[in-house]
Order: structure tokens, then sequence, then C-alpha cells
């Protein structure tokens, strides 16, 4: 169901039991400040240094401590093909092309009976077949490239990529979901990655973009909310299970969208308005879901507005940065690659995609809706063996039709959220409401799971809340243990669904009903009257 999963051997294993101890530490040593501080006692030089040791090897934990991909070392070649030839050769492939332009490119150098006899989705409906149409009829690839020499660049990009994984992966590189960024995504990927000829080289140094944004966000982080709070969140971002890098680690800017959705919070904590809406629009033309963040903001703007009857300038500085930075982004995005029939054409083709996606469960998605639609009786262990026409596809239509049965139940649980959200977010600075938004994600997507690493930025509310904190810490270590319990993943990533859902509800919930407790100096208008060098930002205070 997943021709990404990790391979698992005994030094995978151990990684992943390394990177559950530190969470489980990082928790016993935030349990610890909590105590040795409630009494307003600051905290003592083991404690910080400790908290700064967790951090450092929660970091290295996200490296799998130099291991990287413990099978091929750094570079993420499985998604480089989709990534960098789907952005490269956009204007031909569309985001249904790759899939049968490889095959073409493979039967003209004679190895078509090998494409007739794997499974190859097709990316016009996400369906698998054992080879495809068009190997038979080449013109349905060839006529895409009306250049020749274009054609001739696509061919030997793929002949160097099935030269660079095995025989086994080249095989499930086909059968994975294509191409699927954004238009804003491709506009800057396929500049990248037409700089030069594909090689090494080229890959190499287009792979080491990720750590660079990952650098920058942890500088954001440490600039905002300080280096006691950059070490809890990087606890969860180096030893929580789902977002591991063996997903998307050494990969082509797959962490952009993250930078931007952490810096929207780091900005907004500064004081920085305009820029923190700047950030969230570019995020959200990045990754699209950032922009349920918004729920938590029109929630704030909106108490905001009816307890003073107009809304605050922070607020209105905020819209209008993500208004125009949305504007231009969508505008420059026109101009960049796209299909013969205009820049329009390729946010259709990516809206017509992503509908498509969105009617296709896999068994690492992430959110609500996975537990939702789980029943004992549709499990994979009962059913992957199962199919009519391709494999898993009587999975994939039990969890449809689940969903379709439990619709109300899914409304049901969304309102609640809804209603807690709200309350949470009253008289909060739009910095914390930007972070309670984030966790909108899990209730209204079932992104796959490697996109949860998002959750490092609740680190920041840990602390005015230290069961924030607390909390992150202790649902890493159970997102690590689960996998030692759970064979099979769609049991597995309900588990974590459950995990990241109920800290999630927790957090929001914590922050909705808090007994008495006043939030007035912490507004946006007090931060930006106060001016950014005025705003507190130590971890050590009491809640």
């Amino acid at each position: 169901m997943n021709p990404l999963a990790p391979a698992v051997g005994p030094d995978y294993k151990l990684a992943i039991a390394a990177k559950g101890v530190i969470a489980i530490l990082a928790t016993l040593i935030l349990l610890w400040h909590y105590w040795s501080t409630r009494g307003g006692h600051a905290p003592s030089r083991q404690l910080k240094a400790a908290l700064a040791l967790v951090g450092v090897l929660g970091a290295a934990g996200w490296w799998n401590f130099g291991a990287f991909h413990f099978v091929g070392g750094f570079v993420h070649y499985h998604e480089f093909f989709h990534y960098y030839l789907g952005s490269k050769y956009f204007e031909e492939l569309g985001y249904t092309g790759l899939y049968e332009c490889v095959a073409v490119a493979e039967a003209e150098a004679g190895r078509g009976a090998n494409v007739s006899r794997r499974w190859i989705r097709n990316l016009s409906t996400n369906e698998l077949a054992l080879g495809t149409p068009a190997v038979q009829d080449p013109s349905r690839c060839l006529d895409r490239f009306p250049d020749r020499a274009r054609w001739d660049s696509f061919s030997h990009d793929v002949e160097w990529f099935r030269q660079h994984v095995s025989a086994g992966k080249w095989n499930e590189l086909t059968a994975d979901h294509g191409y699927n960024a954004t238009p804003v995504w491709t506009m800057v990927g396929a500049r990248l990655a037409n700089l030069a000829p594909v090689s090494g080289a080229q890959i190499w140094a287009l792979a080491f973009l990720d750590p660079i944004l990952l650098a920058i966000m942890g500088g954001l982080v440490w600039w905002a909310f300080g280096w006691q709070v950059l070490a809890v969140a990087l606890v969860w971002w180096g030893t929580n299970y789902p977002a591991r890098y063996t997903y998307i680690g050494g990969a082509f800017l797959r962490e952009d969208w993250l930078l931007f959705a952490v810096a929207a919070v780091c900005l907004a904590r500064r004081g920085w308005l305009a820029a923190s809406g700047a950030a969230i629009a570019w995020s959200t033309l990045l990754r699209v879901f950032p922009g349920f963040t918004l729920l938590a903001v029109a929630f704030s703007a909106a108490h905001s507005a009816w307890r003073s009857r107009r809304l605050p300038a922070s607020l209105v500085r905020f819209g209008i940065g993500g208004v125009v930075a949305a504007c231009l982004l969508a505008a420059a995005s026109l101009l960049g690659p796209h299909p013969p029939d205009g820049g329009v054409a390729s946010w259709r083709g990516f809206v017509a995609n992503s509908r498509k996606h969105l009617a296709t469960p896999l068994t690492n998605n992430v959110g609500l809706r996975q537990l939702v639609t789980f029943d004992p009786a549709t499990r994979s262990s009962s059913v992957r063996e199962l199919w009519l026409d391709s494999p898993w596809d009587v999975w994939k239509d039990a969890r449809l039709r689940l969903f379709e049965e439990r619709f109300w139940l899914y409304v049901a649980l969304v309102a609640v959220y809804l209603a807690i959200l709200a309350r949470a977010t009253a008289g909060q600075p739009l910095w914390t409401a930007l972070i309670l938004g984030l966790g909108a994600i899990p209730f209204f997507t079932n992104l796959t799971c490697y996109y949860y690493g998002f959750l490092l930025i609740f680190a920041a509310l840990w602390p005015r809340y230290p069961a924030a904190g607390i909390g992150l810490t202790a649902a890493a270590a159970l997102t690590c243990l689960t996998p030692a319990i759970v064979s099979q993943d769609d049991d597995r990533y309900m588990a974590i669904s459950l995990i990241i859902a109920v800290y999630v509800i927790g957090v929001t919930a914590w922050l909705a009903f808090r007994p008495g407790e006043q939030v007035a100096a912490d507004e946006p208008s007090a931060v930006l009257a106060a001016g950014p060098a005025q705003t507190s930002s130590s971890p050590f205070q009491t809640a």
C-alpha cells in the first residue's frame, strides 16, 4: 500500500527505540522542571544542562543519529524521482503524465517487457494496473513533448534515476502517487531543477536545501521563544515516529512549507504581524493545509470584534500581509511553468489532482478521519490479500464506505472541537491562536504521517502551559512505542492518530477552560505597544 515505507532492520528498530528513550527522558526532565519551579524558584544548572542535552539528542534523532536512510545514505532518491522530474518537466507532464512517460522512455530503452509486468498507477484515476497503455500507444506521451530535445533530456534523467536505485525500488516508484506540488512550489522547484542536467552533484546540492531551511527554522524558534523552547521542539521533531527522516529526509524542498508555518508563529510573537501573515499565506500556497490555521485567527478576530467593536490593528496588519503575499505569489505562479493552455490550467490541474487524492485512503494517513473509519473487520491484516482488480482496492473501498456511513460522527466530533477551539482562542495573543490553528489540521485533513513534524511549534506554549510541553514529549514517546506493539501500518497510524488527536484537543481544552487565568498582558496590541525587544520569551517563568 505504501511503497515509500522505510526498510525495517535491527539498526532501524534500535534507532526508534533510542528516540523513544530520549522522549521519555525529556518528559521526566520537564516534570522535574515543573515541580522544581512551582514555587517561583529558578531552574538549576543541572536542569538546564539536562534540557539542552535532550534537545541535542532529539535533533540527532531526526537524522537517525547519522544513519540517515540506513540503506542508501543521505539522499532520498524515491522523493527526488517524483519532485525533480515532476517539476522539471511540469509543462509537459502536468499532474498525470509522469508514470506513463517513464514507461515509454523505458520501452524505448528496450525494457518494455519489464514495464508490462509491474504495477503502475494511472495518475488520472489513482488506480493500479499491470503496465500502461502508453507503451502500446507512445503518442499518449510523446505528443506532450513537441520539442524532441526535451524528450531526450527527460529520457536521460529517467535513466539516471534508474541507475541510482535498486531494481526492486525502481519497480515500486511508479506505484506511488505521482507529483503533487502546488503551482507556487512548482514555480521554484522547476527553476532549480532546470539549472543543470541531472547529476549527483546537482541532486546533493538540492538535497541540502531542506537542512538549511530547518536550521533557519530552529534559529527563528530560538529568536522568538528562547533556546529552552527550541530544545523541547527538537525533542518532538527528532523523536516522533510518524514524521521520521526515512520518509522525506534528504528530499527536494519538502520542508519549505514548515519553515513558513513556524515563521508565522515566531514573527507574530515578536510583533512582525504583516510578515507573519505573509508567511502563513506562503505556507498555505505551498501545501494548502496550513490554511486551516486561519480558523483560529478568525475565531480570535471575531472575539476581539465582539468585545471591542473593532478589529485590533495587529490583526489588520496580519491580514494585509497575508492578502498581499497571496496575491503576489498566485500571480507569479501564473507566469511560472504551466501547460500549453495557460497558467490558470496549472491550478485547475492541481485542484483536480487534490480531489483525486482526497478520495484515495492510505494506510499511513493520520487524522480524525483515520479514527472514524477504523473497523476491526476491515483491518489490513484481514483484507490485504483480498482484492478485485488491483492490490488494496478492497481495503480502500471499505474505508470510503465507512467514512460515508459515519460522516455524521465525523461532523459531530469536528463541531465539538471547533467549539473548544473558539473558546480557547478568546483573548489569546495572535501567535498562540496560530499555534492552536495548526492543531486544527488533524481534524480537517487526513494527511500522510510525515507532515506531522509541525507539532513541534506546540513547544512554544510550554512556558505558560507546562502540560503542553510535557504532553508533547510524552506523545513523541508513545508514537515510538506504537510500532513495537502494533505491526500493521493502518493499525499503527490509527493509534498515532488517537495520540495526536488527544494531545491537540487536550491542549486546546486546557486553554479553553483554564480557570480564572488572565492573558490580557499578552494581547497582540500589548505586544506591539511594548515593542518586540520587550516581549518576554523566557521559558522558565511559571505558568
